[in-house]
């Protein structure tokens, strides 16, 4: 017996991925827009802000890819450089 095909799950799977990536972006970038304004430090809060453009260019990258076929490569990059900006902006929150 062979094993049951997938009936095209995987794209879902995948799309929900996207997102919770973008959700744990907003939240980073919520709690750096606030440490910015604790710590009275505008460049903390602009670099939650652009955080916060980053996730929702997350979002619309995930809910593209869960409709077309495939991705192209620049959303991918685009993913890369947001998490890579997130990774950064939280240990400038920690650190300052």
């Amino acid at each position: 017996m062979s094993a049951p095909a997938d009936p095209g799950l995987q794209r879902e799977r995948t799309s929900l991925s996207w997102n919770r990536t973008a959700l744990s972006v907003i939240v980073v970038a919520l709690l750096l827009v606030r440490s910015g304004f604790v710590a009275e430090q505008p460049a903390l809060s602009a670099l939650g802000a652009t955080l916060l453009v980053g996730a929702a260019a997350i979002v619309l990258f995930a809910a593209r890819r869960s409709f077309v076929g495939p991705a192209p490569r620049h959303g991918f990059a685009l993913i890369a450089g947001v998490g890579t900006l997130a990774c950064a902006a939280g240990l400038a929150s920690i650190l300052v």
